[in-house]
């Protein structure tokens, strides 16, 4: 039998309130202290595929920023990957 390109899709089933898509890039929302913030906590989150993930983070985060993670999105039709994009929701105080 002769090899073929097997093409498979992704779609959301719902509308998640941490994450959303775009082609083939992930933006995460990622909730997270004041004190964290500071002192420049590793940001760790799991995948929607179930993986654990571990990123640096190398200086402090203002509200709203966005960390962009290379490779880390949905496949693209190559050995690519689309990217995650983590923006940071700071949890102040009360």
């Amino acid at each position: 039998m002769p090899a073929t390109n097997l093409i498979v899709s992704f779609k959301l089933a719902s509308k998640d309130k941490y994450f959303s898509r775009k082609k083939y890039d992930i933006f995460y929302r990622h909730k997270v202290s004041l004190a964290d913030v500071i002192s420049c906590a590793p940001v760790r989150l799991t995948a929607l595929d179930g993986r654990v993930l571990n990123f640096p983070v190398d200086s402090v985060m203002a509200p709203g920023e966005v960390m962009k993670v290379e490779g880390h999105g949905f496949p693209k039709f190559t050995n690519l990957r689309g990217d995650l994009y983590i923006k940071f929701d700071i949890q102040f105080p009360e």
